[in-house]
């Protein structure tokens, strides 16, 4: 399973408040948040310049500064 968010997580195991597992999933979780926080990962997915959800490079723009300019995408 991929989950986004924590609550999401804590719904889908339905662990109660109070148990002890429940404590150090807790504990776990707010360390993992604030190690995000610490190195700068950002919480929410980036999203796509241009056209919404495109994975075809021309739909975000000819850029010729970028590295790639020339190089043709295979699938």
């Amino acid at each position: 399973m991929f989950f986004r968010d924590a609550t999401d997580v804590r719904r889908w195991l339905k662990l109660p408040k109070g148990l002890p597992s429940r404590e150090s999933f807790d504990s776990w979780i707010a360390s993992l948040e604030d190690f995000d926080k610490e190195k700068g990962i950002a919480q929410d997915p980036p999203t796509p310049s241009g056209a919404s959800g495109s994975f075809d490079p021309l739909a975000h723009g000819i850029d010729s500064e970028d590295p790639n300019f020339q190089t043709r995408q295979i699938i």
